[in-house]
């Protein structure tokens, strides 16, 4: 009942509706039929609303085209949605985040390949819904087999406007500043299990509503990027080295390391603008060569 209330008083009105409302909150099973019947009505004629599902993926053993086996770490197991009524009363898409082998966020896959069909990713799903409802163009950026791609981080933890749901309940905030907004309801305090591990701030972690705003904005303006390819990148290393080499062999250690500095300042700036352009490249392994 509280979710319904709290769609039914931001979308009392035209001058209150925001432009979507979406849930990082997981409605799987039945709990009350008096609320849950409510909260599904409130959806539907909201009709602005985005609710989580999750998939369960396992590991199992797969066949490529060409008959050769392959250990699949993706295979869907099953996919978990929101229940019967309230999954047709809205759009429902899967939260699920994508962590590095290092546990950091720096990775989203924006839709997956499931029996039933395309299922877009939470953020991607806030972010079609928007740009539709103001009349904007979908762009979707490069990704690679997985449906994946890099994204940067456009603001720290707890740069976003956050309000708590029960100050809007009571009449604290005027629904008004909601209107033709993106409002994103989730869990905000330590100790729920929805905070994770984000490359843009080291030894703090971020809760997973805010991972899907940054999501949702790096959408918006474009902010992805590609890991340039291994092969070429290699080369022009292999290049820069054997140069670098040449020039500094016969030099004193003061003009050879001035040389270095060099080269890894020209790597980073490369590095700046290869980013700015769509494309990542590792900034480790020429400074060490060299």
């Amino acid at each position: 009942s509280l979710p319904a209330e709290l769609v039914e008083k931001l979308c009392s009105s035209d001058d209150t509706k925001p432009s979507v409302i979406a849930f990082d909150v997981m409605y799987i099973g039945d709990k009350d039929a008096q609320g849950d019947a409510r909260f599904a009505k409130a959806c539907k004629d909201a009709g602005n609303v985005i609710l989580a599902a999750n998939i369960v993926y396992k590991t199992s053993v797969d066949r490529y085209s060409d008959g050769v086996t392959f250990v699949n770490n993706r295979s869907i197991d099953q996919i978990e949605v929101p229940y019967s009524a309230l999954a047709d009363a809205g759009t429902y898409a899967f939260a699920n985040t994508v962590q590095d082998k290092d546990g950091y966020i720096r990775q989203t896959q924006l839709f997956v390949d499931t029996p039933d069909g395309t299922m877009d990713s939470f953020a991607y799903a806030v972010y079609k819904a928007y740009q539709n409802k103001n009349g904007r163009a979908i762009e979707t950026p490069q990704l690679d087999s997985l449906n994946q791609t890099e994204f940067t981080f456009s603001g720290n933890i707890e740069d976003y406007e956050d309000i708590s749901m029960s100050d809007v309940l009571q009449g604290n905030i005027d629904p008004r500043v909601f209107k033709d907004c993106i409002v994103l309801v989730g869990a905000y305090a330590p100790g729920m299990m929805d905070s994770y591990n984000v490359a843009i701030e080291k030894g703090s972690q971020m809760y997973g509503v805010e991972v899907h705003a940054n999501i949702i904005e790096a959408l918006m303006e474009g902010k992805f990027s590609q890991p340039a390819g291994s092969v070429l990148t290699g080369l022009i290393f292999a290049c820069i080295a054997v140069l670098f080499y040449l020039w500094i062999r016969k030099k004193n250690i003061i003009i050879s390391v001035i040389s270095l500095i060099v080269v890894i300042a020209g790597e980073i700036g490369a590095g700046v603008l290869l980013r700015n352009n769509g494309w990542t490249i590792s900034l480790i392994y020429l400074p060490i060569v060299c």
